[in-house]
């Protein structure tokens, strides 16, 4: 049983890529075969990704050096999937005082 999405749901926000609903046969073929209980399950909004990037093209992971308290894990330039977990590793050994190399540290675009 191939997911539907649900009339009038939550609204795009902002400009994004268009969306290509072939994704959701292929998410429904997967879910039937991996995961029966949601094979039947209905999508209530979808969005696609935009990529975002520092002027550099690099990283941009640690604290910010304007708002104290406040740490970046930005500008993955559509690598956030492969590199989600590497990212959140170094920035949470950040926020617990771990020293890094800096090369990819907020404070470098000022």
């Amino acid at each position: 049983m191939p997911l539907r999405r649900v009339p009038g749901g939550a609204p795009q926000r902002g400009l994004q890529p268009a969306q290509d609903l072939s994704v959701l046969e292929g998410l429904a073929a997967s879910l039937e075969q991996q995961i029966p209980a949601l094979a039947a399950a209905t999508v209530a909004r979808m969005w696609c990704g935009l990529r975002t990037f520092a002027p550099d093209r690099r990283f941009v992971l640690g604290p910010d050096p304007l708002q104290p308290g406040l740490f970046w894990a930005a500008g993955l330039g559509g690598h956030g999937m492969t590199a989600g977990l590497a990212v959140g590793r170094r920035v949470a050994g950040q926020i617990l005082g771990k020293k890094v190399d800096d090369c990819l540290n907020p404070s470098r675009l000022l």
